[in-house]
């Protein structure tokens, strides 16, 4: 097939014969949902600029030849489309509305790869998996902006995802931080979080609140006016903030107060979006039985806090969701999960725990499947983590009975990837759930690196050698350096310290040139190679020298640009105060 299109469709039937694009209209049925409209016209608005010529907009007309014309049809299933095209027009067929969408997105990769005339075909296709979510970390470091959030709803939505959850502790305008020193460039406001819901729901994205309201609560606990809810009685932080919001930060259950706080919270919260959902979390509760209420059942104080909450969100006319673990840990606790919860089953590894799904499946428990894009606690992506990860984790789900696939892109130890340095997990997630037959060989990857990365070149494998780059200058391993000035936090060899600076100098010489999304992989390469040289001077002398300080900090001043063009400036100084102290 010479045509560029992700996710592959399900079926593509060639036909003899082409249709010419020029002067073509573009026809809408009256009964198509508005979004599907304001589609149609960026989709003519594309055809303008594709062949210089003029093209109509109109209701269907009696003659339909010459046209691309858009409908329904509740024969196809939901969220399915056709797309015939012969001599006389293109026809696109949507089971729903949400079809008619993305049967306008395929088309537009279709014009995309084509010249002004496009091949005859009939395309069926529709989605694996009911729901396809993305869930993107907007508080251990990043806080995007609005521009940022809506870049990845335009990719996520190219790609034919249908949901977004955004990761909040304290990143959001609650008045419980009405104490703290912040500016609305540590946290997103009510109308950051109302302009998002519109977008999204422009693009057929379903954008679901996700709150910490157990675990995570770390700049909560740690405020005077709450010290006396955490866990662990008078405890006091001893390493930096990035690790403690990940391992000490679980909620008092047994003290009413606590249930207060985390209802006001949800309050505050559960109002600005129209998603039928709310992710509660509920995860990595590590504290809880630690502390304050040491001697008791762990799993008993966990389900009961666990249902006061979900009672609180089903009482607001809304479906829980929570993630999987601590309920997992402890089996017994599956039954009692209050029923209609929707259970968000992860696993990172590139060999995930599937005997999970399977497990969850026997309950009858409504679950997702929660891979990740391997994104975290470095500058680039690890693919040969995540394309097994997500894979694996799709296709057990749908083994299994799973209604859907939230692909997670975390952001521990200050979420040093630029989004834009994740991107083939990111599409990856989107093309499996929506296919779950996704092939990971050699077209995907040049369809992969045309579509996301505008590259005629196949780019898969520069990601590649940036993620094997990485693991020998590792993100956490310079961290904890910076910490204890252990050097035996370094594990790979100088030779392969080495091999990997001339790697990413390479890459960097190779892609410095280049415009668009390209740049942000140079400025990886450049990063990961510093850092790479970071390692290589403290195994031979101890210590970095003053040229290299120099480079790191030039670095830091493109890489801050970059960060900037879709985040707020949140902790980017703990970024540059981590460099500074290597």
């Amino acid at each position: 097939m010479k045509y560029t299109i992700l996710p592959t469709p399900k079926e593509i039937i060639e036909h003899s014969g082409v249709f010419h694009l020029k002067n073509c209209a573009v026809c809408v049925s009256d009964d198509l949902d508005p979004r599907v409209i304001k589609s149609a016209v960026n989709l003519r608005t594309h055809l303008v600029a594709k062949t210089d010529s003029f093209h109509k907009f109109s209701r269907i007309p009696k003659e339909k030849s010459n046209c691309v014309l858009i409908e329904k049809n509740t024969t196809i299933s939901p969220e399915g489309y056709r797309i015939d095209i012969n001599e006389n027009g293109i026809y696109i067929t949507g089971g729903n509305d949400a079809g008619c969408f993305y049967g306008i997105k395929t088309l537009l990769q279709i014009i995309d790869s084509a010249d002004e005339n496009i091949d005859a075909m009939t395309i069926n296709d529709s989605p694996d998996m009911a729901y396809r979510g993305f869930y993107y970390d907007a508080t251990r470091g990043r806080v995007p902006t609005v521009k940022g959030i809506k870049q990845i709803i335009n990719t996520i939505s190219n790609y034919k995802m249908n949901s977004l959850q955004l990761y909040v502790e304290h990143s959001f305008d609650f008045d419980e931080f009405k104490t703290s020193i912040r500016t609305e460039d540590d946290y997103l406001t009510a109308d950051d979080i109302l302009e998002i819901d519109e977008y999204c729901y422009n693009n057929f994205i379903d954008f679901v609140p996700s709150l910490s309201t157990f675990g995570h609560l770390y700049e909560l606990l740690m405020k005077n006016e709450y010290k006396h809810l955490c866990e662990l009685k008078d405890y006091e932080a001893s390493s930096h903030f990035w690790w403690e919001r990940m391992k000490h930060h679980t909620i008092d259950p047994s003290n009413p107060e606590s249930f207060e706080v985390v209802s006001s919270l949800i309050d505050q919260y559960l109002p600005l979006f129209r998603s039928k959902y709310f992710n509660i979390c509920c995860d990595e509760t590590f504290d809880l039985a630690q502390g304050r209420n040491q001697g008791k059942d762990k799993a008993e104080l966990y389900i009961d806090f666990v249902s006061k909450i979900t009672d609180h969100i089903t009482k607001a006319g809304k479906t829980v969701m929570m993630w999987g673990d601590i309920a997992l840990a402890h089996p017994h606790l599956l039954p009692r999960i209050p029923e209609g919860t929707v259970l968000l089953n992860w696993d990172y590894g590139d060999s995930p725990n599937t005997a999970r799904i399977k497990n969850v499946s026997e309950t009858g428990i409504s679950q997702i499947v929660c891979p990740g894009t391997a994104a975290w606690m470095g500058l680039i992506e690890l693919t040969d983590q995540s394309v097994p990860n997500i894979l694996k984790m799709v296709q057990t789900g749908l083994q299994y009975g799973a209604f859907g696939m939230l692909n997670t892109n975390w952001g521990d130890l200050g979420h040093p990837c630029n989004p834009e340095c994740s991107l083939y997990g990111t599409v990856l997630g989107a093309c499996a759930s929506w296919n779950s037959g996704t092939n990971v060989d050699d077209e995907y990857n040049k369809s992969f690196s045309k579509l996301v990365y505008g590259s005629n070149a196949d780019i898969v494998p520069i990601i590649g050698s940036l993620c094997k780059a990485q693991r020998s200058a590792a993100w956490k391993a310079l961290f904890d350096w910076t910490e204890t000035r252990d050097s035996s936090c370094f594990v790979y060899d100088e030779a392969s310290v080495s091999k990997s600076i001339d790697a990413c100098r390479k890459i960097h010489n190779e892609l410095k040139e280049s415009s668009g999304l390209l740049q942000f992989l140079s400025i990886a390469a450049q990063g990961i190679g510093i850092l790479n040289e970071a390692v290589l001077k403290i195994k031979q002398n101890g210590h970095v020298d003053i040229c290299w300080k120099r480079n790191a900090g030039n670095w830091f001043e493109v890489y801050k640009k970059q960060w900037l063009n879709s985040s707020k400036s949140s902790e980017l100084c703990e970024i540059e105060s981590f460099l500074k102290k290597i």
